[in-house]
This record gives C-alpha cells, sequence and structure tokens, in this order.
C-alpha cells in the first residue's frame, strides 16, 4: 500500500521495506526532485506502549545545604513484540540522590544513582526477517503498453495480432469509478475494437482478493502464425535499473477461454523501443497530451489516455523508456527470455529461478513483458497476470567449484515448498507481520553434492545483552548432513556451532543457548552440537553464515532469525561538581593588578555500563573528569582546560588553551585559543586566532582557523569590516575563504608538538584541495523616511578529484523602504525589492588557488550576458530572455539563474469596521528560475499574492463599536495568500499551471480577564492536481475560584496569598483533506479537555482527557476502503 510520485508522476523504480518503513530507489536521484510517498497500514508497526515516570524532590536544610532525590521508570508495557533496531526499546527503573552546597566563592554537588536496565523491554531483537530485497513490477492503467517487434522469439510488426481493450471501471453519476472484476462485462461503449480510432491492450482488471493485487489482461485474438504482447515500463524517460541481484523471478496467471494453442514468452531486461516500428519516437510533450499514435499497418490508436479515453492520464508518456532521445533496439545480452507452459485452469504460480547468465541480462531494465504466439491455425482467449515480483537477497553464497547455489528472499507462496505456513506450525511468528499467512522467507537452493556457505549483514548488536538466538528452518528435500551456524563480529569473534539439522517438510524452531551452550529443535536438545567458538561477550556482531555439507542436491528455508531472553543488569552511576571563585586582586603593585579574578571548577564522574540506559544512550563505563582554570594576567586573559577520560582501559586526554590580549584601551584585542578532542571514536585538533580593532566609526576582524579531524583538514581565513556614520548609513564587506584537504599534519605528534605545528597550517597550500570563496558587499543608505540596502554576495568553489569542478554564485538584491504619515496612527510603508541570483557549474581549467579561482569565476561570469542585461520585470515575464539563458549557458555542466521582484505595502492596525477588509499588509511577488542540466533546460515562473488585515477591539464591550456586551476586546486576522507556477515557460507561456490558494481566518475573543474564546479556520485549495484541505480549530479557556479554599497537606498557601482557583480549556478540531487525483478524503475531529488546579505560589495539579477520530477514505478500487482509527489520551 505504498504509493510514490516522482516530480508530480508516478514512480515504480523503487523497493519497499516494509518491516523498517525505507523506500530504496533503483535509479539516482537528483538533489531537486520532488519525492511524495503515500502510504497507508492495517495496523500500527511503531514502537508504542513505553510506561514513563519520572518523580523529584528537593530537601533544603538551609540556606546553603540542600538535597535533591529522584526516581525514574521506563518501560514498554503494551503491545510492542519486538524491535529491529538495538537501543530502541531500553529501560530502566532508577533512583538517585544528590547534596549540594553554596558559598559565596565555591560551591560542591555530590550525586549518586543506580539503576535496573534491560537493553530490551520487549524482550525480542529481530535479526533477519528475510523481507528487504524484492521488487514487485506494477499493475497500473498508466503503465500497460503494447509490445515493440522482438529478436527472441523473432516476431515483425508485419505478423502482429489483435490485443483488444476494455476499460473494467464502473462509472457513478458523479464521474466516480471503481475498478471491477475481471468476470464483470464492461458497457458496448467500454469495449474498443482493434481498429483506426480504437485502443489497444492489455488493460487492467480488478481479482475480488484472488490475487493479492490487480491484473494485467492480455485478450488476443489471432490468425495463424500471428504474435502479440504487452509490456509494463519500469522506466518511463529515465535511466536503466540494476535488477541483476535478482534470484528469481514469481508471478500469478491464469487463461480464461482460450481457444488454440499458443507459446508465451516472458521478457525484461533493455526491450526495444520502437512500439510500431516506424522509426519516429512517439511521444506527448506534456502530461496534458492525451497520449501518442500507435500504429498496426492501416490502424492509428493512442496510448497514454486515461482508462475512459476522455482525457489524459496526467503524466507524460513515450517510447524513450531510458529517455536518452534515441529509438533503442533491443540490448545485446541484456533480455532475458523464458517459454514456461501456459497453466490450464486457474490461478497458478510461476516461480523461474535464475541463473548467473540470466541474472547478467537483467543489469539495465527498462520494462518487463510478456509476448503471446500463435503456435497453431489461430487462437484466442484472456491471459491475467498479476503479483509479478524480481526476488533477490542479502545473503551472498560460496560455493564449491562446479556447484550453482542461489539464495532468495521470497514469498512462502513461491517457494519449492510452499506449505505449510511457518504461521500454521508457528503461530507465534505472526508477531514480526500484519498477516497471519503466507511469510516472505530465505529460500536457499543447491544443484550438486559439495559444501556452501552463505553470509549476510545485520545490524551491530552485543552478544552480551542477550542469552539466546532462535531461528526457524525447513529442508523439505535431502538436508544437509551438518550446517554450521555463525554469528560474528569482523574480527570473526561471536558463536559458532556445527549441527545435524532435521530432515522434515515441517518448519523447525531451533534455539541456541550461548550461555549455557546448548541448541534445542523444538524443545529437543540436539546432543550433536559442536561449538567451534563461544563468546557470549562479543560486541557489534554483525554477519550471519549458514555453511553446509551436502550429500545431494536440495533446499533449505530460513525465517526470523532473533535475539531473546535479554539480560537485566545492574549499574551505578557518581559525579562531583566543584567551583572556586576569587574575584579582584590576587597579586599587585601598588595600583596596578598583577594577577587577578581567579576561577577553577572541576567535574568528574564515574558511569556504570548501561547506567540509565532506558532515558540516555550510554552504553560503555566511563571514568570522566574536567578541569579549567582562568585568571587575569594584568590586562591579558588566559583559559586552560584538562579534560581526562577513561574508557576501553585507556586513558584519553584533551587539553586546551586560550588566551585574549587587549590593547591600546581595548580597541585592539588579539585573540588566540588551540584546544584538542580525544575520544575513543574520534579526535580533533583546532586552532582560532583573530585581531579585532576598532577605531572611530569603523571596525575590522582578521581572522584564521584550523580544524582537523579523521585526515580532514579544515582551514579557513576571513576579513570583516563594518562602518557607522552618524546618520545610521553604513557600509558593511567581508571576504571569506575555505580549504579543505585530505592529510594528517599532526600524525605521531606531542600536544606540545601540535600547538607549535598549528601556527603553521594558517599558511595556504595549493593542490587538489577544496577551496571556497565568499566575498559580500552590503551598504545602506537611510534618510528621514526610508532606506535604501543593496547586498552583493560573490561566492565561488573548487572541488573534485579525478574531474575538477568551479562552481560560481552571484546575488545582487536591492531593498528600498519607504515610509509615510510617520509616527502617526496613519503610518504605512512601501517596499519594492529586486533580487538575481546566479550559480552554474563548468570544469575547472587552471587549478592552482583562491586568487586563481575568483579570476576564472570572473570570467565565467562575463559569459553570463543575461545577468547583466537583464531589465526587472523584462526578464521575469518576456519568453526571449529564456532563449538567452539556453543560448548563453551551452557550454555550462549546469547553471541556475533567478530574477525575483517583490512589492510589500503594510501599515498599523486599526479599530474600525473597514480594517476587518482593508489589507495591513499586502504584498506580490514575481520569480523565474532557468535551470540548465547538462543539455536540458526548464523555466518556471512563479506568482505569488498576499494579503493581510488585521482589526483590533471593535465589537466588544471596550471596542469602538460595542455591538456585544458579552465580551470585552478581540484580534480579527483574514489571510488570504494565492500562489501560480507556470512550467515550460520559454515555449508555452502560462502552461502546466499549478494553483494554491489559502485563506486563513483568526479570531480571539477576551471575555474578561480570565476567560477567553479562541477560533481559527484554515482554508487550502490545489489546482492541478486538485486537493482541498480544511482546518478549523475553537477552544474555550475559562477559569473558576471556589467558594471554599481547597487545602491540600503539601499545597499549604502562606499569608496574604491569592486563592486557588481552576482554569478550564476545552478545544475541538476538524480537520478534512480531498485529493481529486488521488480519488482519497479524510476527516480528523479531536476534543480536548484540561483542568488545571493552581495554588498561585506553591505549584498546580493538572488533568487532561483528549479523544479523536480519523477517517480516510479511497475510492477509484473495486470495494472503497474506509479506515478509522480511534484515540484517546488522558494523564
Amino acid at each position: 500500500s505504498v504509493s510514490v510520485k516522482f516530480n508530480g508522476h508516478d514512480e515504480y523504480r523503487y523497493t519497499f521495506n516494509p518491516d523498517s518503513g525505507t523506500v530504496n530507489f533503483l535509479f539516482p536521484v537528483p538533489t531537486d526532485a520532488n519525492i511524495e510517498i503515500i502510504y497507508r497500514t492495517m495496523a500500527t508497526r511503531k514502537l508504542t506502549g513505553d510506561l514513563l515516570v519520572a518523580l523529584g524532590s528537593k530537601f533544603n536544610f538551609t540556606d546553603n545545604l540542600y538535597m535533591d532525590t529522584g526516581a525514574g521508570l521506563r518501560w514498554n508495557v503494551l503491545n510492542s513484540k519486538y524491535i529491529e533496531q538495538p537501543g530502541n526499546a531500553n529501560g530502566s527503573i532508577m533512583g538517585t540522590a544528590g547534596l549540594s552546597y553554596n558559598r559565596d566563592n565555591f560551591d560542591i554537588k555530590l550525586d549518586a544513582g543506580v539503576s535496573v536496565h534491560s537493553p530490551n523491554t520487549t524482550g525480542v531483537l529481530r535479526l533477519a526477517g528475510m523481507n528487504k530485497s524484492r521488487f514487485t513490477v506494477p499493475i497500473s492503467a498508466n503503465y500497460l503498453y503494447p509490445s515493440a517487434p522482438s529478436i527472441v522469439p523473432l516476431v515483425t510488426a508485419g505478423t502482429r495480432g489483435k490485443l483488444y481493450y476494455k476499460d473494467y471501471h464502473k462509472y457513478d453519476s458523479s464521474g466516480t469509478s471503481i475498478l471491477m472484476k475481471y468476470s464483470w462485462t464492461p458497457p458496448s461503449n467500454q469495449q474498443y475494437k482493434y481498429d483506426n480510432g480504437g485502443r489497444t491492450g492489455p488493460y487492467i482488471a480488478g481479482t475480488g482478493s484472488e490475487i493479492d493485487g490487480n491484473s494485467a489482461v492480455f485478450d488476443y485474438d489471432l490468425e495463424a502464425s500471428e504474435w502479440t504482447g504487452g509490456r509494463i515500463p519500469l522506466t518511463l524517460g529515465s535511466e536503466p535499473i540494476d535488477l541483476s541481484s535478482t534470484q528469481s523471478i514469481s508471478l500469478k496467471w491464469k487463461q480464461i477461454d482460450p481457444m488454440g494453442t499458443v507459446a508465451v514468452y516472458i521478457r525484461a531486461g533493455k526491450l526495444a523501443e520502437d512500439l510500431d516500428n516506424d522509426g519516429i519516437i512517439d511521444k506527448e510533450l506534456s502530461k496534458y497530451d492525451s497520449g501518442f499514435n500507435f500504429n498496426d499497418g492501416s490502424f492509428t490508436m493512442k496510448i497514454g489516455l486515461a482508462a475512459n479515453s476522455n482525457s489524459d492520464n496526467n503524466q507524460i508518456d513515450t517510447e524513450d523508456l531510458d529517455g536518452n532521445g534515441i529509438l533503442d533496439k533491443e540490448g545485446s545480452n541484456l533480455v532475458f527470455t523464458k517459454n514456461p507452459t501456459v497453466p490450464v485452469s486457474g490461478w497458478k504460480t510461476l516461480n523461474i529461478n535464475l541463473n548467473p547468465t540470466e541474472r547478467e541480462a537483467l543489469k539495465a531494465v527498462t520494462g518487463f513483458e510478456i509476448l503471446i504466439v500463435d503456435s497453431g491455425s489461430g487462437s484466442s482467449g484472456r491471459l491475467l497476470v498479476g503479483d509479478i515480483s524480481f526476488n533477490a537477497s542479502s545473503f551472498v553464497t560460496n560455493p564449491d567449484a562446479g556447484q550453482l547455489v542461489t539464495a532468495k528472499e521470497v514469498n512462502e507462496a513461491f517457494t519449492s515448498a510452499p506449505t505449510p505456513f511457518l504461521t500454521t506450525n508457528y503461530p507465534e511468528v505472526s508477531i514480526f507481520s500484519t498477516s497471519s499467512g503466507a511469510q516472505n522467507v530465505a529460500e536457499i537452493s543447491w544443484d550438486i553434492a559439495g559444501n556452501w556457505k552463505t553470509t549476510s549483514f545485520i545490524k551491530p548488536v552485543d552478544l552480551s545483552d542477550y542469552n539466546k538466538i532462535s531461528f526457524y528452518m525447513k529442508t523439505p528435500a535431502t538436508a544437509p548432513s551438518d550446517i554450521t551456524f555463525s554469528l560474528t563480529n569482523p574480527g570473526e569473534d561471536g558463536i559458532s556451532l556445527t549441527f545435524p539439522p532435521v530432515e522434515s517438510s515441517q518448519w523447525i524452531k531451533y534455539t541456541v543457548d550461548y550461555i549455557n551452550g546448548t541448541l534445542t529443535a523444538d524443545g529437543t536438545n540436539i546432543t550433536e552440537t559442536t561449538w567451534i567458538k563461544r563468546d557470549s561477550n562479543t560486541a557489534d556482531i554483525n554477519r550471519l553464515a549458514l555453511s553446509a555439507s551436502c550429500s545431494s542436491a536440495g533446499t533449505l528455508l530460513l525465517d526470523e532469525v532473533h535475539l531473546k531472553d535479554p539480560v537485566i543488569g545492574v549499574s551505578g552511576a557518581a559525579s562531583t561538581v566543584f567551583n572556586y571563585r576569587r574575584p579582584g586582586t590576587l597579586v599587585g603593585y601598588k595600583d596596578t593588578s598583577i594577577l587577578s579574578n581567579f576561577n577553577f571548577t572541576n567535574s568528574s564522574s564515574i558511569t556504570g555500563k548501561n547506567f540509565a540506559s532506558g532515558f540516555t544512550n550510554n552504553s560503555d563505563s566511563t571514568i570522566y573528569t574536567a578541569s579549567g582554570a582562568a585568571i587575569s594576567l594584568l590586562t591579558m586573559g588566559i583559559n586552560g582546560n584538562l579534560n581526562l577520560q577513561w574508557q576501553n582501559n585507556k586513558l584519553f586526554e584533551s587539553p586546551a588553551l586560550s588566551v585574549s590580549i587587549p590593547l591600546l584601551n581595548s580597541r585592539l584585542v588579539i585573540k588566540d585559543s588551540y584546544s584538542e578532542i580525544n575520544l575513543p571514536l574520534t579526535s580533533s585538533t583546532t586552532r582560532e586566532s583573530s585581531i579585532n580593532a576598532n577605531f572611530w566609526n569603523s571596525s575590522l576582524i582578521v581572522s584564521g582557523s584550523s580544524s582537523y579531524s579523521i585526515q580532514n583538514l579544515i582551514r579557513t581565513w576571513g576579513l570583516n569590516s563594518n562602518t557607522l556614520w552618524e546618520d545610521n548609513t553604513s557600509l558593511t564587506a567581508s571576504g571569506n575563504f575555505a580549504m579543505t584537504s585530505k592529510e594528517s599534519p599532526y600524525e605521531n605528534m606531542t600536544s606540545l608538538e601540535k600547538f607549535t605545528k598549528s601556527y603553521s597550517l594558517f599558511i595556504p597550500t595549493s593542490g587538489l584541495n577544496n577551496r571556497s570563496t565568499n566575498i559580500n558587499i552590503k551598504p545602506v543608505v537611510k534618510f528621514n523616511s526610508g532606506k535604501i540596502e543593496i547586498n552583493e554576495i560573490f561566492e565561488s568553489s573548487v572541488s573534485g578529484i579525478d574531474v575538477r569542478e568551479l562552481s560560481t554564485n552571484q546575488l545582487l538584491s536591492i531593498n528600498a523602504k519607504y515610509s509615510f504619515n510617520l509616527e502617526s496612527l496613519n503610518e504605512w510603508s512601501l517596499t519594492p525589492e529586486y533580487k538575481k541570483t546566479l550559480s552554474n557549474i563548468r570544469n575547472l581549467t587552471t587549478d592552482n588557488i583562491f586568487f586563481t579561482d575568483t579570476e576564472e569565476s570572473f570570467k565565467n561570469l562575463e559569459t553570463q550576458n543575461y545577468y547583466y542585461t537583464g531589465f526587472p520585470l523584462w526578464e521575469i515575464f518576456f519568453t526571449d530572455f529564456g532563449t538567452q539563458f539556453k543560448d548563453s549557458t551551452i557550454e555550462e555542466k549546469s547553471a541556475v539563474y533567478t530574477p525575483e521582484f517583490s512589492l510589500v505595502f503594510s501599515r498599523l492596525p486599526g479599530s474600525g469596521i473597514k480594517d476587518i477588509f482593508l489589507p495591513s499588509t499586502f504584498s506580490l511577488f514575481f520569480s523565474r528560475n532557468l535551470k540548465r542540466d547538462f543539455d536540458s533546460a526548464s523555466d518556471n515562473v512563479n506568482v505569488k499574492l498576499e494579503s493581510k488585515s488585521t482589526a483590533l477591539n471593535i465589537f466588544g464591550k471596550l471596542g469602538t463599536n460595542p455591538l456585544f456586551k458579552w465580551y470585552q476586546t478581540e484580534e480579527i486576522t483574514n489571510i488570504l495568500t494565492i500562489t501560480g507556477e507556470f512550467g515550460n515557460y520559454t515555449t508555452n507561456i502560462f502552461s502546466d499551471p499549478v494553483f494554491n490558494l489559502n485563506y486563513i481566518l483568526f479570531l480571539d475573543l477576551s471575555v474578561n480577564k480570565q476567560d477567553s474564546i479562541r477560533f481559527e479556520s484554515n482554508q487550502k485549495i490545489s489546482w492541478l492536481p486538485v486537493i482541498w484541505k480544511n482546518n478549523i480549530t475553537a477552544s474555550y479557556t475559562w477559569e473558576v475560584i471556589p467558594n471554599k479554599e481547597i487545602r491540600i497537606p503539601i499545597f499549604q498557601s502562606t499569608k496574604n496569598s491569592i486563592k486557588p482557583y481552576f482554569e478550564h480549556n476545552e478545544k475541538i478540531t476538524w480537520s478534512t483533506s480531498s485529493d481529486y487525483s488521488l480519488n482519497t478524503s479524510t476527516f480528523t475531529l479531536t476534543i480536548k479537555h484540561s483542568t488545571n488546579l493552581i495554588f498561585k505560589d506553591r505549584g498546580n495539579i493538572s488533568i487532561f482527557a483528549d479523544l479523536g477520530i480519523d477517517q480516510k477514505k479511497i475510492k477509484g478500487l473495486e470495494n472503497p476502503i474506509e479506515y478509522y482509527l480511534f484515540g484517546m489520551e488522558t494523564g
């Protein structure tokens, strides 16, 4: 139940892992792609049901001495059955206590705690569920094309037979439709002739849940030796996808009313693209075109229409499957072809195992197709095909020489021994799935006797957190004489054991108790087990391996490898914090302070392994102390720090030192700092230096830094200045430079050697490093009624290894604000702004240092004539400017130019009736986005209009027109926003429009000082596709002061305190959403109540309850579906 839209078009080139909830695309995804993923679930798979309790108390013994105590609990107590990521369900029960003592010049704090912890409060960690490697071929009305003539089998355009098209949608009076089952008979006007002006199959039909999905129907009528066929494009104008990891192809098919004999060919790969063999790329120019022509002899039919043939199908259809602008022929050795036996009756499962040569043919797949060839004197019938999937595996096999071993992850129903299902033998397995039927399993098959090994990688986990491993295995044919099961880390440490498997067509549950060194099969101990290694304390286990010795060919099924019986542990922690302050002069001479303002801090802690793991990510045992001291020497400030950490039996030292030297009464300040961070998995060294100068009305900062971490050295240099004149006119300028290189400047050095070496890194070096330059000039001119602000930014960057690329960016913006009727209630302002942004990328010709980068960038900018000749507004709306951009960027790898213009009117909100309607803010915004990406260029224009009006205190008791006495004041705000986008602006003015309208009404009524009513309505309408969303929220907050004072022991009020009172809040929210392109609609209703008992000077007690209902309706199916979700929260 996952659908994906890629840049507004349906996309099917992905795999979906339902267990992790991840979508993996089978092609490179551009950085600017717009991806929309829509999904629904039958039940929640999110980890829920954690009980979290926290209590804290503070006891004051004196004004300087107090004690803190705390207790906490986090544990999964509800319906979560397992986790897949270590650390997702940690739990802790803990208690802490602390003592603090404060004086004027020092304070000290001591804390200690103990916790009982579990690494997994659900009890089960799923290591391998065999659900990660499956690509499903879509069955959609929009993705069914006729086949092109092929080489194998050899069929030509001249012998093509008839493939009929029928529309199996049932329409109601409103135009809404549902897809009917294949046994339904469509009206005569929905059954098309295979003739001029008609349509060609295949078509889509429902299956009435006989199989999981819908079916593609091949309704054929062939004369002797004729052929026909249909295909499902897996790419549509984009790169082929690599499915060479496929181990098998599976599908379900059924034949209805067959007459005569036919041969059926199943094909996948880089298919021939010229469907009608006319030598012309037939395609649509936009998603609103009504199909493209398909020619069969004298007949011309349309491909790419909606199911009812009355409109487009909202996508760009094309013969050019790989989008290279060429009609490709069938790929040599890049098409897999199989000729299986056609089923006689009923739905049958076809499973095709692939050998290495066949898998190699799937490395550049553009489509999947079925060809039907008459092998007699004529034939007809209907062939239904559905549930098509390419099944791969996360297992890598290593067989003996001459032995063929395949490992695939596939639905049980498609295996060589589908029954009994795993959930039949073990209903408990259904916790890993929303279904109690067939599961995805790993099927390992071998063709001859020999030894083989297969390995899969899992998420790293520590064996010491659990006591047992369980998995399920079936050996329906001859079982291996022995199997070796291993879980190890990259150092080959972990557990490994050899055992004779139980030969059975039934599933068997194996449980490994690696603490006690036993293996059981369905609870029976296997005494012939041999342990090769058994280290129960191994960390970072990430490899699952099976190896076997086999006396003949056979098959093994494996599923649901999981760790269970987590270890409950006890851990403790303690910490101290000490601060000492000595302000003023320590050592002086006459009136001069030599040493002054001394500060010392220390923070130390010892933490046991997994302490409070339910609340933090702590897993290692650490001892840590951090000390810092600061002192002033004359006017110079000196700070030093030393951090020590003991972890993994090793001491890590992290020193730091910084100085600040003010000169000339602090008009000139020199700063320098050095620091190291050394931890078990990372280390870094940083040097930062700067000179700050402030003279008259100007300031100047010269800075430099170097930062090294894990063979990555980053160096920066900066020059920043600011000048401010008396009339607040200012000039700001900056130049910043950065260089990144792969090198290790501090290798095998002590801290003192690093300290000295770091100064030499301020000298730039040439070579293959990444460099960036940023220059910014910003003048601001202010006058009595406004200001003008100009901002010019120039950026260049160099990156790459084999191919060096120069990226250039330039931005110019001019903003002018004019104000009228200053310092009056009628004050208003007008702010026009013009901005243009240019960026492009080309290969670098001279690779040296910053100055050569800047020189080449300026030369590059000089060639972009459109940037300098473009006139505001003209360059946004006139189409010929797009041609200028296209011609000027022909040498660029990529280029983007965005001119923008906006005009904003604003005034103060008022209290008149007219202020409800007259805008307090009104803005117009226009922009154009011109973009080149290699040989393609795009052109879009965006328009935005926004109006906001705010009125205050009109109709209430205290308002200017007091119509209503039951409330005092109000605020009324209206916001209307209209946006529009037009694509392909250069070639088709105002084509491909997309509009959005958003209206917000906000109303806030103050009934009195305590009570208030708030109402908000938010309406959103989108056009193409048509989507309407509505959200209405109303709330009422009110207070009640009881006649009798409420007395609770720990909340006793002091004298003269405010009487306790209740604050109540009621809130109701109603939301609806309708997407007419997806034929879906939803509504959500939530009701909330809260009551807060407030003791003004002591605290409060709150109770709340929320109720909600969410409904989603999905039409366009044979049986429309409605989902309801009910929720409750209280506390």
